[in-house]
């Protein structure tokens, strides 16, 4: 997925200066506070925050002609809610896709379902959730 997100910033800084020296960069950071935490959110949260499973990255990319600047960045963040993790591996391992081995991780289930199909069952999954009778 990083070298189609590539190509298309090139194309796009490319198309304002074709003769303009491009300068690129890309960065991976974690974006998990500082341990112990205070958590919040609920009321009953009395307890600090003091670790994760795994850390939540935000990688990004930067490409910068010296007249035209594109910044790009994109997030863990499907895993950190549970039951859209979920949904994304039954996606993934249903009947419909044939795939030989069971697919457990959701960044493998993010290359192989592509960004299209990530999106719109992310969409779902928050529309379902939004009218959902209490």
């Amino acid at each position: 997925m990083g070298r189609t997100i590539l190509a298309l910033v090139l194309v796009v800084v490319g198309v304002n200066a074709a003769h303009a020296e491009l300068k690129a960069g890309a960065a991976k950071r974690s974006i998990v506070p500082p341990f112990p935490t205070q958590m919040g959110g609920y009321y009953d949260r009395k307890d600090n925050f003091t670790g994760v499973s795994r850390p939540v990255l935000v990688r990004a990319l930067v490409c910068d002609n010296g007249e035209t600047g594109v910044a790009i960045a994109v997030a863990d963040l499907i895993g950190a809610e549970p039951l859209l993790a979920a949904q994304l591996l039954l996606t993934i391992n249903s009947p419909m896709y044939g795939l030989r081995s069971t697919i457990s991780s959701v960044d493998q289930a993010v290359r192989l379902l592509g960004l299209t199909a990530v999106r719109s069952l992310c969409l779902r999954y928050l529309l379902v959730n939004a009218f959902k009778a209490d």
